[in-house]
C-alpha cells in the first residue's frame, strides 16, 4: 500500500502556525486603533467564518431570509469600521458572547438610526450565499431551542467543522496520509460505524498497534487543534477550558 504509515519528517506538530489561519481575539482587538494588516486578517477571516452562526441568530428571532442577510452584512460591514470594538475589552472574555451581545444592540440600533433602505448600502463586506444558508437552516434544531441556543450550536459546528477540515488537509497535504486518514477519520467525526483495528491493519499491511496508535494520534490532534481554535477566541486558558466544555456540551 502506498499510503505513509510511519511516522516522518512532515509529521509536524498541529500547533504550528505555519499550518492554520490565525484568527486571535488579541489581533482582532487590536482593530480598536489605527490600520493593522494582522488585525484587518483577522476580520475579514472572521467574517467568511462566522457570518452564518449569526444568520441563524436572525433567522431564529423570526426575520425574514432577506433582512437576515442585510443586517448581517450591516454587521460586518460595522465591524470593518472597527466601531464594535472600541467597547471591546479583554475582560469580555469570550469573542463568540461579544459578537453575539454586539450583534443585538446593533440590530435593535439600526431600526431605530437608519432607513431600511440604508441598510446593506454600499459594497457588502462578504459574500453571503442565502440560498446555501437558507437550505442548511432548513435542518437547524429550531424547536425548543433559542435563537441564542441556534447561536451558539452553529458557532461550536463551524469551529469543528474547521477543524476536522485543516486536519483533512494536513494529512492529505503534509503527511501523504489522506488514505489512512479518510479511513479513520469516523473515529472522530462520528456517522457510520469506523472499520475495525484488524480490517484496517490488513488493508494497510500493518500491525494492530500500530493502527491503534494512529487513531490515538488522530484523537489527540483534534482535541490540540480545537483547544487551539478556541484559544484564539478567549483571553485565558480557564475561560478556553470552560469554552471548551461548554460548546461540547451542546452536542452530548
Amino acid at each position: 500500500n502506498s499510503t505513509k504509515i510511519m511516522s516522518s519528517e512532515n509529521d509536524h506538530n498541529l500547533s504550528d502556525d505555519s499550518l492554520f489561519t490565525q484568527t486571535r481575539w488579541t489581533l482582532i482587538l487590536q482593530a480598536r486603533g489605527g490600520e493593522n494588516a494582522q488585525a484587518q486578517a483577522a476580520l475579514n477571516d472572521l467574517c467568511k467564518r462566522y457570518w452564518y452562526p449569526l444568520y441563524v441568530y436572525l433567522r431564529g428571532r423570526g426575520r425574514s431570509p432577506q433582512d437576515a442577510e442585510d443586517v448581517t452584512q450591516a454587521f460586518f460591514a460595522h465591524l470593518h469600521e472597527r466601531e464594535v470594538f472600541q467597547q471591546a475589552t479583554p475582560e469580555k472574555g469570550k469573542l463568540r458572547a461579544f459578537l453575539l451581545v454586539s450583534l443585538k444592540n446593533f440590530s435593535r440600533n439600526l431600526y431605530r438610526k437608519e432607513s431600511t433602505a440604508k441598510r446593506g448600502g454600499g459594497v457588502p463586506i462578504l459574500s453571503i450565499d442565502r440560498d446555501w444558508a437558507e437550505n442548511r437552516y432548513q435542518f437547524e434544531p429550531v424547536d425548543n431551542v433559542t435563537p441564542e441556543q441556534l447561536y451558539d450550536r452553529r458557532w461550536a459546528m463551524t469551529m469543528l467543522e474547521k477543524v476536522f477540515h485543516d486536519l483533512e488537509q494536513y494529512y492529505h497535504h503534509d503527511l501523504g496520509k489522506g488514505e489512512l486518514f479518510d479511513a479513520i477519520k469516523p473515529t472522530i467525526a462520528g456517522g457510520r460505524k469506523p472499520p475495525s483495528y484488524l480490517e484496517l491493519a490488513e488493508r494497510f499491511s500493518v500491525s494492530e498497534s500500530t493502527i491503534k496508535s494512529e487513531v490515538r494520534r488522530l484523537r489527540q490532534r483534534y482535541r490540540q487543534r480545537l483547544e487551539d481554535e478556541i484559544a484564539e477566541t478567549t483571553d485565558s486558558p480557564a475561560k478556553q477550558q470552560e469554552e471548551i466544555r461548554y460548546l461540547l456540551s451542546l452536542f452530548g
